[in-house]
């Protein structure tokens, strides 16, 4: 059984290479399918180094979930949602330090109101959050894994 410490320090670190690697590609204007391929790897990086430790979860919609469908304690999850948004303030600092603040919003996402209304795009990530959640519980977190 990991110490509460070291699984913080498990989320910290795989969350900080989401933000990094994933928001890094889009602050550097890569195209999407690269940043929605160096979000996917660093997930994936993060879930099977992790894994063990934690859960590999960094993101706090999925803790949060996790939470929800009784997979992770409420304290747990407490705890890893700080580790988190922690690792992704850590990982925006680093590249703006690394990028020099060159590229403006250094990989927020913003809504193209051209194309979809503000809640159209509350409703776009709501789903896409809600689809991310369900795979995490459905794969990693079903006790099935590795079956």
């Amino acid at each position: 059984m990991c110490s509460i410490s070291r699984k913080m320090a498990a989320e910290f670190i795989g969350t900080f290479g989401l933000i990094f690697f994933g928001g890094g590609a889009a602050a550097m204007g890569y195209p999407l399918i690269d940043v929605a391929l160096a979000n996917g790897l660093a997930i994936m990086i993060a879930a099977y180094v992790f894994g063990d430790i934690s859960g590999g979860v960094v993101n706090p919609a999925v803790t949060l979930g996790g939470a929800i469908a009784g997979k992770i304690g409420w304290k747990d999850a407490g705890l890893y949602m700080v580790a988190q948004v922690g690792g992704g303030i850590a990982a925006g600092y680093v590249l703006l330090v690394v990028l020099g603040g060159s590229t403006g919003h250094l990989g927020a996402t913003t809504i193209n109101t051209g194309l979809v209304s503000v809640s159209g795009g509350f409703i776009l990530e709501a789903l896409g959050t809600f689809f991310l959640t369900t795979t995490a519980l459905y794969t990693a977190m079903s006790g099935r894994a590795g079956n």
